[in-house]
């Protein structure tokens, strides 16, 4: 990707949030969600760079990050809410919107395929990701995944020390900010097994459930920024302390061998 079809892509990604403006404002849950894919798309980018990728291969890691929620706006204004289970599937909604309303700029059809790939299939559990996808496919799709969920762990751990995280049950209507962990949800993750987003029923649970995500990091890249960002050190702080956490947290720290400071 040029840098003229990136600026291209980023011009009209902002038109497309502002026509979701009441007055002049997005709703505090649509900023959260611009905020986010900013953060999303720089997240990509030193993902890329990390990795060695080159110029035009780290401005279309910072697109796919940056375009990767595009279906949330859509499923806020129909369905105010951010569940899925029960409105709509935000990354194929993500894939239609950008299909039906993204520039023609993209000169390199397989860079559009890959960017539309990211954004279709990177909110899906890992098992139920197709396994035949192309390499250039996967391998963009795995680095969005990584840039979503570092800015989903810095979100939810600054909201939690901000307030409790009180926006959460507009976001999740099925969420109580209670501090208990429900036994189901803790056996699940224990087990390396991802609650379905309707198991959760606590704010403890949403915390213990975003925690597990970093059994899915893709790339070194990804976790050294996790360690640095102080990731673990958060979810330890804020979730409840015993023996089985304990264990969830040795669990995560197997995985990075390699990464002082936890």
């Amino acid at each position: 990707m040029t840098g003229g079809e990136y600026a291209a892509l980023a011009g009209w990604f902002e038109q497309y949030m502002s026509g979701f403006r009441e007055g002049g404002v997005l709703l505090p849950a649509l900023e959260i969600k611009r905020g986010h894919s900013l953060r999303t798309a720089e997240n990509a980018a030193l993902i890329a760079a990390g990795l060695g990728y080159g110029g035009e291969e780290e401005l279309l890691a910072r697109a796919a990050g940056l375009l990767h929620d595009a279906g949330r706006f859509t499923q806020f204004a129909q369905h105010g809410s951010f569940r899925d289970a029960g409105t709509l599937d935000h990354g194929l909604e993500g894939r239609r919107v950008l299909e039906e309303k993204m520039p023609d700029v993209l000169k390199n059809p397989e860079e559009k395929e890959a960017l539309l790939c990211a954004v279709s299939w990177h909110n899906r559990r890992t098992e139920d990701i197709p396994r035949d996808l192309p390499s250039g496919r996967s391998a963009l799709l795995k680095l969005v995944r990584d840039a979503d969920k570092l800015d989903i762990f810095d979100i939810v751990l600054r909201s939690v020390e901000a307030d409790g995280f009180r926006e959460l049950p507009a976001m999740l209507p099925n969420i109580k900010l209670s501090r208990n962990l429900t036994p189901g949800v803790l056996a699940k993750v224990l087990n390396r097994e991802s609650p379905a987003s309707g198991e959760l029923s606590t704010l403890a649970d949403f915390l213990l459930s975003t925690a597990s995500w970093f059994f899915d990091l893709n790339y070194l890249p990804s976790r050294r920024l996790a360690v640095e960002r102080g990731v673990l050190r958060g979810f330890r702080r804020e979730l409840p302390r015993g023996a089985e956490l304990d264990r969830f947290f040795a669990e995560i720290e197997k995985v990075l061998p390699f990464l002082p400071g936890l």
